[in-house]
Parts: structure tokens; sequence; C-alpha cells
């Protein structure tokens, strides 16, 4: 368990962990102007949001704010914040690694009262890699009528992952992948103009990039219909068929 503290605290409970630079704790406020007689209520539960917002992209800056607010009549104490995150050590930069549940403690000084904030789900929103592309069945003996296969996929990316397949640039039809992984693009081979420059596209809320083409072409018959299409050299283990 990974818990990042402050030794000092505030009067109006609000801390913060930063990431602009590093993973650091920053508590500001100042003290209720007036105070009164101990209360059974001495704060309200601390309420933990992330700024600006809980599904930072990867690498960029991501701030943790723990809030909370003194009873009006509670004496002038000072508050300890505590912050967790599961198992994970809290790093400079947002990583894919740091999606998870993270939560906030506050504590007066010297106190033996201590409230816990609701958990709050990070999910760091991750790149899409350079998609591969690959043809099922492998191009020996294809004609005229048979049913092909283009499978897309990509190693790493934060789902919903959108495919695109391409015929010489124009597009063939898309795929929406909603738990990542791999999808396929069903056609049937109609004639010799099926031939050309295959390609997809893989898109999420980050970021967007093709597949690098590495084609080969076919001998053609009078009853064959000529494709391009790149080898994949690492099978995936989850698609989606799309008639």
């Amino acid at each position: 368990m990974s818990v990042f503290h402050r030794t000092g605290g505030c009067g109006l409970g609000c801390a913060e962990v930063q990431t602009s630079a590093s993973w650091g704790l920053a508590v500001k406020g100042s003290p209720p102007e007036s105070w009164a007689c101990l209360s059974p209520e001495l704060f309200l539960l601390p309420v933990l949001h992330a700024v600006p917002s809980p599904e930072p992209h990867e690498g960029s800056p991501v701030t943790l704010r723990c809030e909370t607010k003194w009873h009006p009549q509670t004496s002038a104490l000072r508050l300890l914040f505590s912050f967790y995150k599961e198992d994970h050590i809290l790093q400079d930069r947002a990583q894919d690694g740091d999606s998870g549940l993270y939560w906030c403690k506050a504590a007066p000084q010297g106190g033996r009262v201590q409230k816990q904030s609701p958990q709050l789900e990070i999910r760091v929103q991750a790149p899409v890699s350079r998609p591969l592309l690959t043809l099922r069945p492998r191009p020996t003996g294809l004609a005229v009528g048979d049913m092909v296969e283009l499978l897309c996929e990509v190693r790493r990316g934060s789902a919903p992952i959108l495919y695109s397949f391409y015929l010489n640039g124009e597009i063939l039809g898309n795929c929406s992948a909603p738990h990542g992984g791999a999808v396929s693009l069903l056609f049937p081979l109609m004639s010799k103009q099926d031939a050309g420059n295959y390609s997809c596209q893989a898109e999420n809320s980050v970021s967007k990039d093709s597949s690098e083409p590495k084609m080969q072409l076919p001998s053609c018959g009078q009853t064959t219909g000529c494709v391009l299409w790149t080898e994949c050299l690492c099978p995936p283990q989850i698609h989606m068929l799309t008639p």
C-alpha cells in the first residue's frame, strides 16, 4: 500500500497531490475566522477529485485534490491528509499502469478521528500503437467468390478502439472494439478490381495510426481475384467478425 502524506495540516481541509513535475503534496487554506466549542462532527467526509479529469491522457499531468470542510463550531485543529492508491507507487506523470482506485484520508493532528473519502477510479487513456494487418486465408489459389478476412489489431491502446479498412485509400468499412482486441472485416472476392493496396487504421480518444503496408501481389488467372496482403507476426487473442 502506498501512502503519500504531509506532516503539516491546514484549518480549511484541502490537500493536493500534483504531477506537473513530480508527485507531491500541496496543502492550502486558512482556518475559520471564529471558533466555538468542540463539536462531535469535527469535519465532513473528505472527497477526492482528479483535475482536470479522472481520465487523463498517458504522460499528461494530473492533480489529486482531497477536500473536506470543518464544522462551523469546531475548534482550531490542524488536519493531516494521506493519499492512497492500491499497491502502486505514484509516478511523475500519469502512465497506463496508474489506472486504478484512489482515495484519501483526513485526520486531526494528535486526534484519533479519521475519515476516508469514497474511492475515485482513475483511467489513464493510452494512445494506440501502429496496427498490424493480416489477410485470411493465406493467398494460395484464391478465386472469385472466395470469402476473405482482413484482420487488424494493435498491441496497446485504451478502449474503445475504432478500426477502419481501406483499399487504395478508399474506405471499405469500419468496426468497433468496445473492449479492445482485434477486429475482422469479411468480404467476397468479386474481380481483379479487388487487387490493390489494403491497409487499416486504429483510432481511440487519444490518437490514431495506420498499418505499415508490406504487400505482395499474387499471379492472376482468368478466374482468380488478385489481392494484396500483409502478414501479421503476432496472432490476436480476441477478434470480432463483421459480415
